[in-house]
């Protein structure tokens, strides 16, 4: 009995130092060494002041986006900033470096070993506010349980978490944390993002789709506002290609190295590792085929059916694969307009690419082959104010009849007609022509909207047609 004791003794210490290896690998802080943290960007991006509002509030704060997006790096900044400005009671863990399958209970361990040996106090005992980030944390089956247990015990632990699932916070639990999370959205980067950390520098201009700021930059248009479209426009162009993912800044505009970093580091570690380690997927190789289809073809609309008969699959596998890579925020999808939520879900659907950059790498496009590249920038663009939309507002749609369609409808609140949402056309061209809005204007006229957006190429300007403003912003603006 002492042997197997004893043994016992020597696998739980052998177990208790490799946790503090780990810890103290991520969290070299406790020991003073704030070097790991020197190279985190001293710009931020838009949602990081959001993030900071949060600390203070006990519910749980849950970061999500596609892979590469940078979600370990606001995170890092937040914790930098904690260190700078309010504590040094903080605890980092990523759990997309750790050797789970060895570890099954790593979640708790990594509390307890925090809260108990770090800290040399309990949960229910804390007397000071201690913050906890678990970095893509949906690798670990039941998370929310355990962190259900230590937030209904302590309100001085406040969790940060992140996941590059949407649906991570339902994914293997028995537990809700329904009503004890705020959720925020880590896009790629803006194009105003993509020059801020290019620049290294604060631009005052910001990524926005507000109608009342738009509206404002229509009427005060300047010089300064032509001299920021001549300075950037090709920049725009570049960014729409690669430059929505933080780490191929780091590449000289090599753009065959983004394109290839793009494919392998975002959509293939998705396909072949992310989405296989919580789904039970049987056709991987399908499953590839259909989100670079699904990629490729941005803006279309699809049916599930049709796509199931070009795979050889069934279609509610099809359609359960399509799920899955929105979860996995890959894709997007909108509905056509319908006032009526039954038939909304029932509608026709599009399905966009989470970044116009992938996009640019599945297609390989050279934007050196002029014409290709023409008829491609729309797409890109139209893709481009897909992802601003879809994070800026709750409801986004588009309306079809017959063989015409109008782009985008967007608003947030409730939408009982027409005229509640904001409607928007892609005109990506230098001349934008009369017959061009032809349908769009026809519409606005019979639904009585008063104002409407274009996006265009450079044309900036308002215009008044049967008492509807519509106004005309070039892309990069947005």
């Amino acid at each position: 009995m002492s042997y197997l004791i004893s043994v016992q003794w020597y696998y739980n210490n052998m177990q208790k130092a490799d946790l503090l290896n780990k810890l103290t690998q991520q969290n070299p802080w406790w020991e003073g060494d704030l070097s790991s943290l020197e190279g985190i960007e001293s710009v931020k991006r838009d949602l990081f002041p959001k993030i900071i509002k949060s600390l203070d509030l006990k519910m749980i704060t849950s970061i999500i986006g596609l892979r590469r997006t940078g979600k370990s790096t606001l995170m890092k900044q937040v914790l930098k900033y904690l260190l700078k400005h309010k504590t040094k009671n903080v605890c980092y863990f990523s759990f997309d470096k750790a050797l789970l399958s060895s570890t099954p209970n790593l979640l708790e361990e990594i509390i307890e070993f925090y809260i108990y040996e770090h800290l040399k106090t309990s949960p229910a005992e804390l007397k000071e506010q201690v913050y906890i980030f678990l970095d893509e944390i949906q690798y670990i089956d039941y998370w929310q349980d355990v962190i259900k247990r230590y937030y209904d015990i302590s309100s001085k632990i406040k969790f940060i978490v992140s996941g590059s699932f949407s649906s991570y916070l339902s994914l293997k639990s028995t537990e809700s944390l329904a009503g004890r999370v705020f959720e925020y959205h880590l896009t790629p980067l803006s194009f105003h993002e993509y020059l801020r950390l290019k620049y290294q520098k604060n631009l005052k201009r910001k990524s926005n789709l507000n109608l009342r700021l738009l509206k404002h930059l229509v009427r005060r248009r300047q010089a300064s506002l032509s001299k920021f479209q001549k300075q950037y426009q090709s920049e725009f162009e570049d960014y729409l290609l690669t430059g929505a993912f933080p780490e191929t800044l780091n590449f000289d505009n090599d753009r065959q190295l983004s394109y290839e970093y793009i494919k392998s580091s975002v959509f293939e570690k998705i396909i072949d590792s992310d989405i296989p380690k919580i789904f039970n997927i049987d056709k991987k190789y399908e499953l590839s085929i259909l989100a670079k289809c699904l990629i490729q073809d941005s803006s279309s609309i699809y049916e599930a059916k049709n796509l199931a008969q070009d795979l050889g699959i069934d279609q509610e596998t099809c359609a359960r694969y399509i799920e899955i890579l929105e979860q996995a925020c890959l894709i997007g999808r909108i509905y056509k307009y319908s006032k009526s939520l039954r038939k909304h879900a029932r509608s026709s659907k599009k399905a966009y690419s989470a970044s116009a950059n992938l996009i640019a790498a599945i297609l390989n496009i050279d934007p050196r082959q002029n014409i290709l590249f023409q008829e491609l920038s729309g797409k890109l663009v139209e893709n481009y104010i897909f992802e601003r939309l879809s994070y800026n507002f709750e409801n986004v749609c588009f309306f079809r009849e017959r063989e015409s369609e109008i782009d985008f409808g967007f608003g947030d609140g409730l939408v009982k007609k027409k005229s509640d949402l904001v409607w928007l056309e892609v005109k990506y061209k230098n001349n934008v022509k009369a017959k061009d809005l032809k349908f769009f204007k026809k519409f606005l006229k019979a639904e009585g909207i008063k104002e409407a957006l274009v996006i265009t190429k450079d044309l900036l300007k308002v215009e008044i047609e049967d008492q509807t403003k519509i106004y005309y912003v070039p892309a990069l603006l947005v």
